[in-house]
Formats: structure tokens, sequence, C-alpha cells
């Protein structure tokens, strides 16, 4: 069985598309948990009551604590084997979970099925092959993950008993909680299967929590936590800004020895504001 988690906060009646499209999905074993952040946006309060007296339930956060909060309060209430996670103004493709079952029925030591998805953005929309990310068993390759400028995204099918061992990091809850968390199922050898096929429709709104300056922040701070992972993958100027702009300098001075040109190796033995004046010339 399913677990499908929708979380929203001011969605209206785009909520209830995203349920309608649970709904009407060809697989059928499944139940639908809402929780609405706080907010006191009437016209989806009013969704939230409705989808209550159908039967759904729906649980509420007292204060505006963001998505990875109130993913996890869902997933506390899960009784599926599997979790899948949607946002409260997107869609599941028809066939979408008939196909994630069958993919996991194959690929029974798979932790995580992600797919491809339509991203609708604007008047257009289009379809990303996440394909391009993985081996020839179809498992997610780290070096693809961080070089591809293409990510598997963060609504993805996971084991009930990986979702619960690996809850959303509360510091992301308002930005780049998604990708942080992949980030830690894969430092710890969670193992990604694709589907070859469209598992989920995002609505990027230029409003968006992806969008925003604080999500561009979240993505710094997750790189900088996550420093030794990602080193091998990112830029290493960008690395060692990142080092910079956290006051540290013993990271600093470890990437900079190892990336920095040969000929200025020697400003390792500087104080740190004059070593990082050297750091344009590390590529």
């Amino acid at each position: 069985m399913f677990s499908i988690i929708i979380t929203c906060y001011n969605e209206g009646l785009e909520l209830r598309k995203a349920v309608e499209s649970i709904r009407n999905q060809t697989y059928t074993d499944y139940e639908i948990i809402v929780v609405k952040d706080f907010s006191d946006h009437a016209e989806t309060l009013q969704v939230c009551r409705e989808l209550e007296q159908e039967g759904i339930q729906v649980l509420y956060a007292e204060k505006n604590v963001g998505v990875s909060i109130t993913r996890n309060m869902g997933i506390a209430e899960a009784k599926g084997d599997y979790i899948y996670t949607v946002d409260g103004d997107d869609e599941l493709p028809v066939d979408a979970l008939e196909h994630i079952a069958r993919t996991f029925e194959e690929n029974p030591s798979a932790d995580v099925v992600f797919g491809n998805y339509e991203l609708i953005e604007s008047e257009s929309n289009r379809v990303v092959d996440c394909s391009i990310l993985v081996d020839s068993n179809n498992q997610l390759r780290i070096d693809k993950f961080f070089t591809c400028r293409i990510l598997p995204y963060g609504q993805n099918a996971t084991r009930r008993e990986v979702a619960i061992q690996y809850p959303l990091a509360i510091a992301y809850s308002f930005g780049c909680q998604d990708y942080e968390l992949q980030i830690r199922m894969l430092k710890s050898g969670v193992k990604f299967v694709h589907s070859p096929h469209v598992l989920y429709r995002w609505y990027k709104k230029p409003t968006g929590i992806n969008s925003s300056q604080r999500n561009a922040e979240s993505l710094d701070m997750c790189m900088y936590e996550h420093r030794d992972f990602v080193a091998p993958y990112i830029g290493h100027r960008y690395l060692l800004q990142l080092c910079k702009q956290n006051r540290d300098s013993d990271s600093y001075r470890k990437y900079f020895a190892q990336y920095a040109p040969r000929w200025c190796q020697w400003a390792r033995i500087l104080p740190f504001r004059l070593m990082t004046k050297f750091g344009r010339f590390v590529k």
C-alpha cells in the first residue's frame, strides 16, 4: 500500500486537483494524508474541511513550520509500505503509482524509486528525462547527480522504513529540503532506481520556494554541510567560497591544498585572510 502525503499552505482549489489526481490512479491501494501548514488562507482551509468530511485524514500545524516538518508529520502517521510526497499544487499522472509499484516489484533491493517528471512553467511544459542520471542497472549515479544539472525531483517514492530512517532536515524546511535529503541518502548508500515513466507533474511557479532567495541560501548551506562528500563533483572555487563565508579556515586550507595550482601552494602558510585572495586561481 502507498501512503500519499500531500503538504499544503495556501494552494486553495489546486489542493483539490492534487487529491483528485490520486483518486484517479489506476493503482488503488493507497491512503491519502493531507498536512496543512499554518496559514489563515480561507479557501485552502475550506478544501481541507471538505476533504475531512470525505474521509481523508488531515493534519494541521499550529504554526508556520515549512515543508520538512509537515512532510515528517505525515510520514509519522503513514501506514503504507511506500511513501510518496506530493506538493499541494502538483499532480500525479494517472498511472504513476502503478509504474512505481511495478518498479519496486522488479527491483526488490530498491529503497527509492524516481522517474521522469513533467515540468509545467508559465505557458510551457516539457518532460524532464532523468534516465541520463543512471547506470546500466538503472541505479542513480552519484557523479551524474551532481554534474548533469538535472535532478531526480524530490517527490520520490520511498520504502516506509527508509523514509522513517531519513526524515527531512528541519534546517531546510523553507528551501532545498529534497536535495539535502537525497545527498544524505546517497552518502549512506541508499539505493535509487529509475522508472522510465513520467511519475509527477510539477507546476513550477515564479513565487514558489524553489525560486526564492531563501532556497539559494539553503543550497549554499547544504553544500557546505556536506562539503567533503560533494567536493569531487562541484566547482572548487565555489567550495572555497563556501568555506570562506563560514570562516572555516581549516577546511579552506585543506581544499586549497587539493585544488590550487602547484605554483601557489605556498599561499597555505599565509594568514587566512591573505590566503583567500589566492582562491581566484583555483578552477
